[in-house]
């Protein structure tokens, strides 16, 4: 097919996801991690989100979930994960991180090698 709009991209080890109607773009560059979401129809990025402060040296995407986005630093130094709005990107709470984590509609899972643990979801993290 054919390539509608094309957009530069600096970012090493990127991943990107779309979720409620916004794309998102997370990695790193020379100066820590990156956050931000890109306009669906002209790929404009949006400004660089606060999150990317607390992830440190880089940004990856853990899982989506029907409301929700999960970030990671990709380095894992800080051992936790966050849920944010995928519609409007306010941070909800973190939790100490484990192998994977799902959600959907109302709920949350961790997985790790030994246990699931069930997250209480607020506002800003709907599943």
């Amino acid at each position: 097919g054919r390539t509608l709009v094309t957009r530069h991209v600096d970012i090493k080890h990127a991943d990107v996801a779309a979720a409620e109607g916004t794309i998102w773009l997370t990695g790193d560059t020379p100066q820590g991690a990156v956050v931000r979401t890109l306009d669906p129809g002209t790929l404009q990025p949006g400004p660089e989100l606060d999150i990317a402060t607390v992830l440190g040296r880089s940004a990856e995407i853990a899982a989506i979930g029907s409301g929700s986005i999960w970030l990671d630093d990709a380095y894992d130094s800080s051992g936790r994960i966050w849920c944010v709005d995928a519609a409007a990107g306010p941070v909800g709470p973190s939790w100490a991180t484990a192998d994977q984590v799902a959600s959907g509609t109302g709920s949350a899972f961790l997985f790790d090698s030994t246990s699931v643990r069930t997250l209480p979801l607020v506002a800003e993290c709907a599943g």
